[in-house]
């Protein structure tokens, strides 16, 4: 079976979350605040994840993960990480659950469909694409590894 990634559901999640949400009345907005507004899953970082003595290098992934431990569901985070890949990974975690994935799959095609899927939710989040059209139809300069306002650059 042949797994092609709902991007339209991602899209449509992303941005019933943007025009709901109160935490987002600018960008960057504080991805722990939102996360708090949308569900009950905590947000903790590795380091004080080993206070607690857990085994972070047991999860499996360098930047975030989105587990339940002691009956909650947290997700358990880099902060050493560079600012916009944490905020990317707490995202991308989150749109796990709220895209309905199956995390446990060992079907390496679904897997690969619902990583495709929450990159998409998460960038959509973080750099909505209306607010770069109509960036790039005021004249601004949108770049492919950084969005600016070109007329700020000195």
């Amino acid at each position: 079976m042949t797994y092609k990634p709902n991007f339209k559901k991602a899209y449509i999640l992303a941005n019933e979350i943007l025009l709901k949400s109160r935490i987002i009345n600018a960008f960057p907005f504080s991805v722990t605040k939102l996360i708090k507004e949308i569900s009950d899953i905590q947000c903790c970082s590795f380091k004080r994840a080993q206070k607690y003595n857990v085994d972070i290098e047991a999860f499996g992934s360098d930047s975030a993960i989105l587990t339940e431990f002691h009956g909650r569901q947290i997700i358990f985070y880099n902060q050493f990480d560079i600012d916009e890949r944490v905020r990317f990974s707490m995202l991308h975690e989150i749109g796990h659950c709220l895209l309905d994935h199956n995390m446990d799959t060992c079907n390496k095609e679904l897997y690969k469909k619902q990583e495709i899927e929450t990159n998409f939710f998460a960038a959509q989040l973080l750099m909505p694409e209306q607010t770069l059209l109509e960036l790039q139809s005021r004249g601004k300069n949108i770049d492919y590894f950084k969005v600016f306002i070109s007329d700020e650059i000195q």
